[in-house]
């Protein structure tokens, strides 16, 4: 499918944006709607910025990163908007594909070289233009030229001066991730032990960033690399599908992980991991299977702690169910009998969405789910249709010394 791999990266770069929405904030709300009136087109992209030193030059400190915030959407919605363009005719007033071959670092001028190989004078303008929004050419698998973010130098140039340092350093890291994405087409793109730099970094800013909007961000984006650090890739198992063992690359990044970050939140829950895979002779058995799906259900506490929740009503119904108990709670069918249940969103499928959906089940003594909460989600109806499949499955309860208790765990379900 044409847009298979696109619309992953497009999912990924337009997720978890979360706007201020503090009525108080006059100025941040004059500059949101000034943006929400240009058009999406690159030629307002300076206007953008020349509106933004105007109204925040002696503004406070929060009102400049929050007021920056709008102007990344605006700047995110113009490259979809132009993307968006390419899907639906099939074609551009650019050669795309000769533009993507150019790469972004090319410093010269217009040659006769440039136009044997098809780029127009217009070509090229337009070429430069990309290149000072810092934004570059890639293709998909299927053959599909796209727009995307190349790094943050125009950020950095027209923003430093303004930005935090906290918030300068989230949206620098976000940027050259989207730059350069650690998956595509369900297999990772850079070494295990990027994954954990990756994921320690975004462990780090969420810890320095008070934004609302950036500590989301960070926590999902850590979230990601701690997943696919325990679980791997459809196409970059963790275990190899033939022996069942552990790969080299994962095996080389959990060591890396504990040795040369010891202070990080995951060093220990590693260590033991690695205790756990040596007793097994690094193979994939049930109890490994059981301890990556308990780290999984508890996560979500590794970096926020108790004020991931909401209100204490929810985090007096959470300590009643038990995360780790000596018998866990197993759906009966099994993980394929919940499979079997999911139905497969039509948008899902004509866009080609897939990946791994991480749901956690509260089951209680009597092995019914009680409610059901997103971990991960790949979107497009998909975390949705995992979650009602979870909803209906029943489960052999969970035990503790003996006696029901209540429990709760992660189940992934997998879309392709």
């Amino acid at each position: 499918m044409k847009k298979n791999i696109l619309t992953l990266c497009l999912l990924l770069m337009f997720s978890s944006i979360y706007p201020h929405n503090n009525s108080e904030d006059e100025l941040v709300n004059q500059y949101r709607d000034y943006l929400s009136n240009l058009r999406n087109d690159f030629n307002n992209l300076d206007i953008a910025i020349t509106k933004f030193n105007e109204l925040f030059n002696n503004a406070t400190q929060s009102e400049k990163d929050y007021g920056f915030n709008f102007f990344y959407e605006k700047y995110l919605a113009i490259i979809e908007n132009f993307n968006n363009k390419i899907f639906e005719t099939g074609k551009s007033e650019f050669n795309l594909d000769a533009l993507y071959e150019l790469g972004q670092d090319y410093k010269g001028e217009y040659n006769n070289s440039m136009k044997q190989k098809g780029i127009s004078k217009k070509d090229f303008e337009f070429y430069k233009k990309l290149v000072r929004f810092s934004l570059k050419f890639d293709m998909d698998e299927q053959g599909t030229t796209f727009l995307t973010l190349g790094n943050n130098q125009f950020i950095k140039k027209n923003f430093n001066s303004f930005l935090s340092d906290e918030i300068y350093n989230y949206y620098s890291q976000l940027i050259n991730e989207k730059a350069n994405p650690a998956s595509r087409d369900a297999g990772l793109r850079i070494p295990e032990k990027e994954l954990v730099d990756r994921m320690i970094k975004w462990e780090n800013i969420y810890k320095s960033v008070k934004m609302d909007f950036a500590k989301e961000k960070a926590k999902d984006m850590f979230f990601i690399y701690f997943d696919n650090l325990f679980y791997g890739m459809d196409n970059t198992p963790t275990f190899d599908y033939v022996r069942n063992k552990l790969e080299t690359g994962f095996k080389n990044a959990y060591f890396y992980l504990v040795n040369n970050y010891p202070s990080s939140v995951t060093s220990n829950i590693f260590k033991d991991y690695l205790n756990i895979l040596k007793k097994n002779d690094f193979k994939k058995t049930s109890a490994i299977e059981n301890f990556i799906n308990n780290q999984t259900a508890k996560k979500i506490t590794l970096i926020s702690g108790s004020d991931i929740t909401k209100n204490d009503e929810s985090n007096k119904e959470e300590e009643v169910y038990f995360v780790a108990v000596e018998e866990q709670p197993e759906p009966i069918g099994g993980i394929q009998g919940i499979q079997s249940r999911i139905v497969y969103p039509e948008i899902a499928k004509r866009t080609g969405v897939q990946g791994r959906v991480f749901v956690k089940a509260f089951v209680n003594e009597n092995g019914d789910v009680a409610k059901v909460e997103l971990i991960k989600g790949v979107g497009a109806g998909c975390d949705e249709a995992a979650m009602d499949a979870v909803k209906q499955t029943k489960f052999k309860p969970g035990k503790q010394r003996g006696k029901s208790v209540k429990v709760q765990v992660a189940i992934p379900l997998v879309f392709k």
